[in-house]
């Protein structure tokens, strides 16, 4: 088996994707096969044909590729929420956040899916409003796995202060400080993270550089506001240049900044007075405006906008101009290395994003990979193949989880094997052992251990009835409702779903609540008289 099939068949290993089912999207299967999948025309199960789906944005034939991204595109949204479940991939959450159009229910689903990677969720909380940024803002369990969400939601002018309070609050009482950032600036998007499109469309709306006149004009005096400007530019003037035949235009270059320039004034761009040949339906709005009110251009009013990388500018210093290019040019360095090098401070080994929060998820896009973040855990917590553990394995996990902070726990659920899970729900904080419960390793099997287990954690036993996938399972809602620990509202609106011979268990069952054990009684005495 060559590289690249190995390759696809680990890929298709963690998707989950039936091995008869592989041959329509291999490498060498027949392009009609592929196009079939990629429309969503092969008879297969829904979750399963959303993951063949995925793989096919990695094929080779640019045809296959383009059809499978409109095919996930356009997949409706009631239909995509069905499919989305505990054990989807990370990057094909990744992939429907970042290229599908803002759905406020699929966002809100992926959000609370406890395998959703750092990049997703920090990228929901800079762009998220209204119930979202509650939702994710009140995930506790989450909050201590990915705590610079935080920086990401002050991004958000629509978060709240008092979220942000709440949050960091929260993060205190478990030893979580964080230190405050600068506040965060706007980074130029890489060229890699610009379509083509946009970056034409932003080329072409960049102003062309001063007239001469005011590159070598000496600086005004203050007074020389107040004096009589310069004759009005004509209309013409104001539209914008356009690439020539020889090149692209090039940027515009940093100007000499005025003696008497104040940061924070407002920063008006060049206008040329020769005007560049136009682009059709593109046109400087502000150079139209000022035309239209007649406002008379003078070389005072042209100075470069602050720059912050570099610390603030030296006004009336003969190197700022100097200064502001190598400041700009220090910005785009930057963003470049957020994307492409990642970041040292949060930034993780498997991701090439920077994570720490000084960059902002909404200048990255979307690439195509199967990496997921990984935790350097003991493989015998771990590995599904080593699933038995012994006294001695158990006390050695124990005292590792002594060590750990509440977040590495978290980790550790969701990739923990069935021995280690055994050990983490018995945690004596209650948010690592829910986090067991929301896993999506967990099995019936240990679902059914858990429902019935007297001494769990009631805040497990609440986790547990709030799936409605585990409360779908007869013999879950009969363990949960004989359980002392299940809410008793729960437990007595699970009585009218029970068989009469359970009923009849409860109704002998001095262990549960009087309230659950006389309404069991009554329900048992009426369903077995024939009156319901």
């Amino acid at each position: 088996m060559s590289d690249t099939e190995s390759t696809f068949e680990e890929n298709c290993e963690r998707l989950s994707i039936p091995a008869d089912l592989r041959k329509h999207i291999s490498a060498d299967a027949p392009l009609k096969g592929k196009m079939a999948v990629a429309r969503s025309m092969l008879p297969a199960e829904p979750k399963v044909l959303l993951a063949m789906m995925y793989v096919l944005l990695g094929d080779p034939n640019p045809q296959v590729v383009e059809a499978a991204e409109k095919g996930l595109v356009g997949i409706p949204e009631q239909l995509l929420l069905g499919m989305l479940d505990k054990n989807s991939h990370p990057k094909i959450l990744e992939f429907l956040i970042y290229r599908r159009p803002p759905e406020a229910r699929v966002h809100e689903k992926i959000a609370l899916l406890a395998q959703v990677n750092d990049k997703t969720l920090f990228y929901l909380a800079e762009t998220a409003e209204g119930r979202l940024l509650e939702i994710i803002g009140s995930n506790q369990e989450r909050l201590l796995v990915s705590s610079k969400v935080v920086y990401f939601l002050q991004r958000n002018p629509n978060t709240p202060a008092s979220l942000l309070d709440r949050m960091k609050s929260f993060l205190r009482m478990y030893g979580i400080a964080l230190p405050e950032l600068d506040e965060p600036e706007a980074q130029p998007p890489t060229q890699d993270a610009v379509p083509a499109e946009s970056a034409a469309t932003d080329t072409a709306l960049q102003t062309a550089a001063p007239p001469a006149e005011a590159q070598t004009a000496p600086a005004p005096t203050p007074a020389a506001h107040n004096a009589v400007p310069a004759a009005p530019v004509e209309p013409a003037a104001a539209a914008a240049p356009a690439a020539t035949a020889t090149g692209p235009i090039q940027a515009a270059q940093p100007v000499p900044l005025p003696i008497d320039y104040l940061p924070g004034e407002v920063y008006i761009p060049p206008i040329p007075v020769d005007a560049p040949p136009t682009v059709e339906g593109l046109e400087n709005p502000l150079g139209a405006l000022m035309a239209d009110w007649k406002i008379q251009v003078h070389p005072a009013f042209l100075a470069p906008p602050p720059s912050s990388s570099a610390g603030p500018l030296q006004v009336g210093s003969a190197a700022a101009p100097e200064q502001a290019a190598t400041s700009s040019a220090d910005q785009l360095a930057v963003a470049a290395n957020a994307v492409v090098l990642g970041g040292e401070d949060g930034g993780s080994a498997t991701s090439s994003m920077d994570l720490s929060g000084r960059s902002s998820m909404q200048s990255s896009d979307f690439t195509f990979d199967f990496s997921e973040e990984e935790e350097n855990f003991d493989s015998e917590f771990t590995d599904n193949e080593k699933e038995d553990m012994d006294d001695e394995k158990k006390n050695n996990l124990r005292k590792q989880l002594e060590k750990m902070t509440v977040g590495d726990k978290i980790k550790l659920c969701y990739r923990a094997n069935k021995g280690a899970r055994e050990v983490l729900v018995r945690d004596t904080n209650k948010i690592v052992a829910c986090a067991v419960v929301n896993s999506g390793r967990i099995t019936d099997a240990e679902v059914l251990t858990i429902a019935t287990n007297r001494s769990i954690h009631e805040e497990v036993i609440r986790a547990l009835t709030s799936n409605r996938e585990f409360m779908r399972k007869y013999p879950v809602k009969v363990a949960l409702a004989g359980n002392p620990k299940t809410p008793i509202p729960t437990a007595i609106g699970l009585l009218n779903s029970l068989h009469v011979k359970d009923l009849q268990k409860l109704s002998k069952n001095r262990n549960v609540s009087s309230a659950v054990f006389s309404q069991a009684t009554k329900l048992y005495k009426r369903r077995k008289s024939g009156q319901g």
